[in-house]
């Protein structure tokens, strides 16, 4: 990189960090959760942890919308149980015991059963504010943790430490760390600035996200609906009578565009009846965003005293909820790299970054196939022999036991996870 620190005033105040995360929303509270709990249980060298973000927390929960919701898959529950953090959240996740696939213009389906894998749930839905909160006060209370509201201005890697130039009130801090992680999102312009550059893949699609009201409950089954133009998911949300469900609605940017700007009763008109079958009548739509859907992806997360993650790493398409899980599996991977990392090297080394990426590839590519190929498949379906095709499929998955379960593993994030 060629930016090189500037000269500070008398504002200049200086500090030594093991590990910063740069970036306070999902990815980087989960990251840094990870981490603590390496340094309760094991005696790492991980001994402080700053997270660095211009918004806090607390703030960034507070703007989430409405609509957002997170797909927790069972396997990321256990890493929570093993993290002691699933007793703080499960009271607020709604548990997903069945999912019910189906196709446009065909009479395949199959559905997905929690009992026939012999777990409590396939997932979980949790709305985004609400995990961003339980995060932020299960981590506020660490003395090894430390909270910067501050703009980061750069990054100089030298020698076996990278130093931050960041902005926090008006005044310059200059923060130095063995490792930096970058959780910010996909802030494509930073990131090649450090050498990060990503390839991207455009699936010229856009997602409605919203929250619905529906007639009848939803008794803890999600759905997921393929179309030529893309898949539609209903999620299961909490609530008294089960029923408000999290709309993922994946078509053109020219549809959603118009779905967003129509009226509540012209919209609900247009949900697919595949819903209404077994939902009934919708009956409110609220908090309606949009969002582009974009594969990006880097074959090289890691830089010397550099890594990416969640987001920043790979932004994967909506279809299946798969992107935050697999950052959090990420997570772990990092820990368990970091607390067996060799003292004859510092955290930011590129021995231990590699040993990281080395360990999470074949998860990443696993899961990039499976999100990517869905996508595609579904999209031949304008034609009536894939249509057929993917209608077999369904049937085979219904009939199948193995299949069946094989598709649940994938679902729930238990294949992949500690290769």
């Amino acid at each position: 990189m060629d930016e090189s620190i500037d000269s500070v005033d008398v504002n200049l105040e200086s500090k030594h960090e093991h590990i910063a995360i740069i970036g306070g929303g999902l990815v980087g509270l989960s990251v840094a959760l990870s981490l603590l709990h390496c340094n309760q249980k094991t005696p790492t060298r991980l001994k402080q942890i700053v997270l660095i973000d211009p918004v806090h927390p607390t703030q960034i929960a507070a703007n989430s919308i409405k609509s957002k919701t997170v797909a927790i898959s069972y396997g990321s529950r256990i890493i929570y149980e093993s993290l002691n953090f699933w007793h703080t959240i499960h009271h607020l996740a709604e548990p997903i015991k069945s999912v019910q696939v189906s196709i446009q213009n065909s009479c395949a389906t199959t559905t997905l059963l929690a009992s026939q894998s012999h777990v409590p749930a396939l997932g979980y839905v949790i709305p985004d504010s609400d995990l961003i909160m339980a995060l932020w006060r299960h981590l506020e209370a660490d003395e090894c943790f430390i909270m910067k509201q501050a703009e980061l201005e750069s990054i100089v890697f030298s020698g076996s430490q990278s130093t931050l130039k960041i902005l926090e009130n008006n005044k310059t801090l200059h923060l130095t760390a063995d490792l930096v992680i970058l959780a910010n999102g996909n802030n494509t312009a930073f990131h090649k600035k450090l050498g990060f550059i990503p390839t991207c893949k455009s699936y010229k699609q856009t997602a409605l996200v919203a929250s619905l009201k529906h007639q009848y409950p939803h008794m803890g089954c999600a759905f997921e609906h393929f179309t030529p133009d893309g898949p539609i998911a209903l999620l299961p949300c909490q609530s008294n009578t089960q029923t408000s469900s999290s709309l993922v609605w994946v078509m053109s940017t020219d549809q959603a565009g118009k779905k967003k700007q129509a009226s509540d009763v012209q919209f609900l008109e247009q949900i697919p009846k595949q819903f209404t079958n077994q939902l009934g009548h919708f009956t409110q739509v609220e908090a309606r965003q949009t969002f582009p859907v974009i594969l990006s992806t880097h074959s090289e997360p890691v830089r010397p005293g550099l890594l990416l993650m969640g987001n920043a790493d790979n932004t994967l398409h909506p279809v299946a909820g798969q992107s935050y899980n697999l950052a959090l599996r990420h997570a772990m991977t990092l820990v368990s790299v970091l607390s067996q990392a060799s003292s004859q090297y510092a955290l930011g080394h590129l021995y231990h970054l590699n040993a990281y990426r080395n360990q999470q590839r074949m998860d990443t590519m696993r899961t990039i196939f499976f999100t990517d190929q869905l996508v595609k498949q579904a999209a031949s379906t304008k034609k009536r022999s894939s249509r057929l095709l993917f209608s077999l499929g369904l049937f085979a998955a219904h009939h199948v036991p193995c299949l069946n379960h094989m598709i649940s593993h994938y679902g729930m994030g238990l294949v992949g996870y500690g290769e």
